[in-house]
């Protein structure tokens, strides 16, 4: 049947449409979804109460969404990545990669803008045997996925260590509560000898000429 020549300019403009990219309405009101619809929303991350003891990294991690909701899994775990040393030296970390399974619907959070949620996490970042120990100052990127497994945040962090212990006198730290045990104090109270003043007994046990 030969096509009429209005139907051949409706076709033509839906095929426009089609190749050219041009929003195509069905109904008045509703639009398809566009990736700037289906974007994570941006999120504040706080990262509190941080320690590091030059093997772990471990801190509270908080999450906020701002201007629409957040999808997150409700046991959270976020990624620490690119760790190096503040001062830019070569380090060497230990890489940890997480294969969970396949979110379960009943694991999933809508945050909404304004509240906060969040998790107590924890990561060897170093190993006394492997590694060796870390830095005192680290830097680092502390990534956070979304429950369909999106990249919602990149964010920086930093962790100092605390300064090691000094040692008192020689003595290594983990032997100085031997100082004040009874047995230590005896051996301080012995007389000092004097290596210099002692007799010459390199002829000990010669008898004298006759």
């Amino acid at each position: 049947m030969p096509m009429s020549r209005s139907g051949l300019g409706v076709a033509s403009l839906l095929l426009v449409a089609a190749c050219g990219g041009i929003p195509f309405w069905s109904r008045e009101g509703t639009r398809p979804a566009t990736d700037d619809m289906q974007a994570p929303p941006r999120i504040k991350v706080e990262f509190q109460d941080v320690h590091y003891d030059g093997r772990v990294l471990s801190g509270l991690v908080l999450v906020s969404p701002e201007g629409r909701n957040l999808r997150l899994h409700r046991r959270f775990s976020p990624d620490v990545q690119q760790v190096a040393d503040c001062a830019r030296q070569p380090t060497v970390s230990i890489i940890m990669d997480h294969f969970g399974s396949k979110p379960h619907p009943d694991d999933l959070l809508i945050l909404e803008p304004g509240y906060w949620y969040g998790h107590r996490v924890s990561f060897t970042l170093f190993d006394e045997y492997f590694t060796g120990i870390g830095p005192e100052c680290i830097d680092a990127r502390l990534l956070i996925s979304s429950f369909d497994g999106k990249l919602v945040a990149d964010v920086p962090i930093r962790a100092v260590r605390p300064p090691v212990p000094a040692t008192d006198g020689g003595v290594p730290e983990g032997l100085r509560h031997l100082i004040n045990s009874p047995a230590f104090s005896d051996l301080k109270k012995l007389p000092e000898v004097d290596l210099n003043e002692l007799p010459d007994v390199s002829d000990a046990g010669v008898p004298p000429p006759p």
